[in-house]
């Protein structure tokens, strides 16, 4: 549980103490409470991505984290603009990955940045907030 414990020692003794001032201290700690971690573990396509024409992405997101994460919400980008939908996790465990796909036809073709965002409203409280995402570039063919 969090929140502040306070630790006091004391000696005695049956023999006479000049300074009775030093004989016990006090140290305060604060105990940090458990949160999740989520961070992306991959983006893969099902079928080689062809310029107009529809694939499956599927992207996986790990709990690093000692407790579970719930509504856990993951977001596919191409290049910055979002694709599909946001996709939910009802739970992740502590230890457990899962994954989610969405539908993806590409517009153009050659290089594309696909980036999987979890937790891109950032409404889990996490204890590392600076690996939410990862990025892969996929290369698109031309029809």
């Amino acid at each position: 549980e969090a929140g502040t414990l306070n630790n006091t020692a004391s000696v005695s003794s049956e023999v006479p103490d000049s300074n009775t001032d030093n004989n016990s201290d006090t140290e305060t700690t604060t105990v940090e409470p458990q949160r999740p971690d989520l961070t992306p573990t991959g983006i893969r396509h099902y079928a080689a991505p062809t310029q107009n024409e529809q694939t499956v992405l599927r992207g996986r997101v790990k709990n690093l984290g000692p407790v579970a994460a719930t509504n856990v919400v993951l977001r596919f980008l191409d290049d910055g603009q979002q694709i599909g939908p946001d996709r939910n996790i009802q739970q992740i465990s502590p230890g457990e990955t899962k994954g989610r796909r969405v539908r993806w036809t590409p517009q153009t073709a050659g290089p594309h940045t696909i980036t999987l965002v979890v937790d891109p409203n950032n409404t889990i409280d996490e204890s590392n907030e600076d690996n939410n995402s990862r990025e892969r570039v996929m290369t698109v063919r031309q029809r």
